[in-house]
């Protein structure tokens, strides 16, 4: 992930992630059994070791207006350098059955 400064995250590891259904994101008929996933994953800032990547990601549905993304990345020191919360504006989260 890129920042607008240029500065970016590459991702080496996931350490965790999961799948579920949350009760306050809208189900829209989907047959997957899960409408949302979290995670964190370690890997560079900015060519630099030791970060770390906390995330989510919602599917409230089509046409993906409603889908919600937070990432939070934190350098080796622990200090935030970005972090994006919000829905989406183009695109769309789909959660798929067996995924």
């Amino acid at each position: 992930m890129t920042a607008a400064d240029g500065r970016a995250f590459r991702l080496d590891a996931a350490a965790w992630m999961f799948c579920f259904d949350d009760p306050a994101v809208p189900n829209d008929g989907s047959s997957a059994s899960f409408d949302s996933l979290r995670g964190e994953a370690s890997g560079t800032w900015d060519g630099q070791a030791g970060a770390v990547a906390r995330f989510s990601f919602s599917d409230a549905g089509t046409p993906g207006h409603a889908d919600a993304v937070d990432i939070e990345v934190l350098d080796a020191s622990g200090a935030t350098v970005l972090a994006v919360s919000g829905t989406l504006d183009e695109g769309n989260h789909r959660a798929h059955p067996g995924d």
